[in-house]
């Protein structure tokens, strides 16, 4: 347990205030910056062959790395959209999953 022995009650008392309002300020600070606004997921809206148009939420390049060995030829891409008929059979959304990621990879295409 701290000695206070020396000091008055008044500058005890004071530091508490202190250092409670300094915790106070920071949590609402952290509340007010990380919680306010009206955040939306950016996507980008693509027009596959067909004519159908799919929003496309991600794209990434994935490195294929495990357990710290890179393996240059795991690497791909990962790209995420959101279905128009997600709903449908899974043959469906196969051949879409396929005419979306071969019409990105036409666009991303060097040349």
């Amino acid at each position: 347990m701290p000695d206070y022995s020396g000091q008055p009650a008044h500058e005890r008392n004071g530091k508490a205030i202190r250092v409670s309002l300094q915790w106070i300020l920071g949590v609402a600070l952290l509340l007010l910056c990380a919680c306010g606004g009206n955040f939306h997921q950016p996507w980008r809206e693509q027009k596959l062959p067909s004519g159908r148009t799919v929003k496309v939420t991600a794209f990434h390049l994935a490195w294929g790395i495990e357990h710290d060995e890179r393996d240059p030829g795991k690497d791909s891409f990962d790209m995420e959209f959101v279905f128009q008929t997600p709903d449908a059979a899974d043959e469906a959304r196969e051949k879409e999953a396929k005419e979306c990621l071969s019409s990105s990879a036409r666009r991303r295409n060097c040349g």
